[in-house]
């Protein structure tokens, strides 16, 4: 069973950790502020609006940490994760991990590896939704 918009919301909260900075978006991500822990220290920041001033927040290791969040298919059943991207990217190769209704998969090297699956998912429906090869 695919998890719902609250679950994948609790599900990519999860991956924050305090003193994050982290870029929501909008639509679907608005829900994962209602999901952190009372007295939680990640910096929220919308698609619309900037954060403070100064370099782009990078991790302990140097590194950007960048999550997804987002339905598996469109409206219409289209698969939405792509081997290469077709609409106007923002940045190249910044994103680490998506999670979707379906699962939780990482991005190395363009290559999707899947991380997690929803309840009653199979690999089987995760690969049958993805318009890319999904490796375990």
């Amino acid at each position: 069973m695919p998890w719902t918009r609250d679950e994948m919301a609790a599900r990519a909260a999860a991956e924050l950790t305090d003193g994050q900075y982290v870029n929501l978006g909008i639509g679907l991500p608005t829900l994962v502020p209602n999901h952190l822990p009372p007295g939680s220290s990640v910096t929220l920041h919308a698609e619309n609006g900037i954060l403070g001033v100064g370099p782009f927040p990078y991790d302990d290791n140097g590194a950007r940490r960048v999550i997804v969040l987002m339905e598996h298919r469109t409206r219409q059943g289209a698969p939405k994760l792509l081997s290469t991207c077709t609409l106007p990217l923002t940045g190249r190769g910044v994103v680490q991990r998506v999670i979707t209704d379906l699962a939780v998969l990482d991005i190395t090297d363009g290559t999707f590896t899947l991380v997690e699956l929803a309840p009653d998912v199979t690999r089987t429906e995760v690969q049958a939704s993805t318009a890319a090869t999904v490796t375990w």
